[in-house]
């Protein structure tokens, strides 16, 4: 047999019966990240650009993935497309991305290039990312030479030929983020991805257990040792570890739930990792409702260089009695559909905008008790804060007068933005607010514009 990673070795061994007491067990499943999968079925907006022997970028329409062609890698102009589909990968994380044509080659290297988001690393450390493509069979193939930027946010690798490409996680603490009712639990594992090193057959590698143990792993909830009554606590045995949500909402929420793997030493990315701790945060909850904001600007009809902009964002709101929080707060990027324009504006911080909505707390948030039998219901009034990001930033090679105006978007932030948003905390699964109810019906959604707050309650999981 060949040489072979001991893989296993760095997991495997016999618990004592104290580390199953107090919940130092942690059950691992092992995943095969070089298997066959479903290919993805589009998952967003494609995006194309024309791109020739001088080189070029080109960023999905959601600004996650980014290539970069060198001068000299086409020796003639190609259409290039970038497709979001869904990530079957192993252990992936966001989308994945089908590039196309499918099966050019370049003369030279091409950088593709994963922008992450903070949610995207729960469970889990930046260096612990890769980068796996995905042939038309199915099949998946790790990347190798991956580099991880953790200012920008980014893992990089080059690649010599179009197919699909997703961003998976070596090593994640699971659920990576949850919501646990109080006095309810939530199951915890780790889920590894393992892959076949390049110089081997199939029939070199051992048979790899469904589920193994690390004995000597240290659990901690909101800092403190295995947890305790106000933030909950961990609980385990031998084919399990649990974590026991309190009865009460904790102050310090999410919760977070983390692992110590003492012991634990191994290789990835040509990074060493010693004893490495991956944290989960787990959202505690008596009620909640999850709230979401759209809007857009559309004068796609108008003509040549004109677009559709549109922008989203969404939270959690927890509540216990007249106690609320905002939580669990996910901002997409802003989503900019250009219509064909001869000067072909090129966005260049497409990355780094995300909208007049961003949502980044909560300035107040009152809470009217319900009040038997004329109010049976608390109402709620939240005050949202927004932070500002950097406009779009356009380049073109024609007059500056071809690009956007800037006051495009400034208007964006004036006109649209209610100050605030006003709801009843009911049981009814959905609430929609539009335009119309901001305004008084002084106006209404359209294809042109409109916004849209849809306020769904959360129900209880068993």
């Amino acid at each position: 047999m060949k040489k072979v990673l001991l893989f296993i070795g760095f997991f495997s061994g016999m618990m004592t019966d104290a580390s199953a007491q107090y919940g130092n067990a942690v059950p691992v499943k092992i995943l095969r990240l070089d298997s066959i999968t479903a290919l993805g079925k589009p998952d967003g907006d494609a995006e194309s650009k024309e791109i020739g022997d001088e080189g070029g970028t080109i960023f999905s329409a959601d600004g996650r993935l980014e290539l970069i062609f060198p001068e000299g890698a086409l020796h003639k102009k190609k259409k290039i497309t970038i497709q979001p589909v869904i990530n079957h990968a192993a252990n992936g994380r966001g989308k994945a991305y089908r590039l196309l044509p499918s099966g050019i080659a370049f003369d030279k290297p091409v950088a593709i290039v994963f922008h992450y988001a903070d949610d995207e690393i729960e469970g889990s450390l930046p260096g612990l990312k890769g980068i796996a493509g995905q042939d038309e069979k199915g099949k998946w193939e790790v990347l190798q030479n991956i580099v991880t930027d953790t200012n920008s946010k980014t893992i990089s690798a080059h690649i010599r030929h179009f197919s699909s490409y997703a961003s998976f996680d070596k090593i994640v603490l699971k659920p990576a983020g949850a919501r646990v009712k109080v006095e309810r639990t939530q199951s915890l594992w780790l889920s590894i991805v393992n892959f076949q090193a390049g110089e081997l057959s199939d029939g070199d590698l051992p048979p790899l257990p469904p589920r193994i143990n690390i004995p000597d792993a240290d659990w901690s909830v909101n800092g403190i040792r295995r947890g305790d009554q106000h933030n909950g606590w961990i609980s385990g045995d031998d084919v399990s570890v649990v974590y026991n949500a309190p009865a009460s909402v904790p102050t310090d929420n999410p919760v977070a739930v983390s692992v110590a793997l003492r012991g634990l030493r191994f290789t990835f990315n040509n990074i060493v990792f010693e004893n490495p701790i991956l944290v989960s945060h787990l959202l505690i909850y008596d009620k909640a409702y999850r709230i979401s904001m759209g809007m857009w600007i559309d004068n796609s009809e108008d003509g040549m260089c004109t677009m559709r902009w549109e922008d989203y964002g969404e939270f959690t709101l927890v509540l216990e009695g007249t106690r609320a929080m905002v939580k669990e707060i996910s901002n997409k990027n802003l989503h900019i559909r250009f219509n064909p324009c001869k000067c072909g504006l090129i966005w260049l911080n497409r990355p780094l905008v995300k909208g007049p909505i961003n949502i980044v707390g909560a300035s107040r948030i009152e809470v009217t008790a319900a009040s038997l039998p004329a109010t049976p219901f608390a109402r709620v009034r939240i005050m949202l804060q927004h932070s500002s990001s950097p406009l779009p930033d356009f380049k073109t090679p024609c007059p500056v007068s071809g690009l956007p105006p800037a006051s495009l978007f400034g208007n964006m932030l004036r006109y649209f933005l209610p100050p605030f948003i006003q709801f009843e905390a009911n049981n009814t699964s959905e609430q929609v607010i539009t335009l119309a109810d901001l305004s008084q019906q002084a106006e209404a959604n359209s294809r042109r514009q409109g916004l849209r707050i849809v306020i769904r309650r959360i129900e209880d999981e068993e």
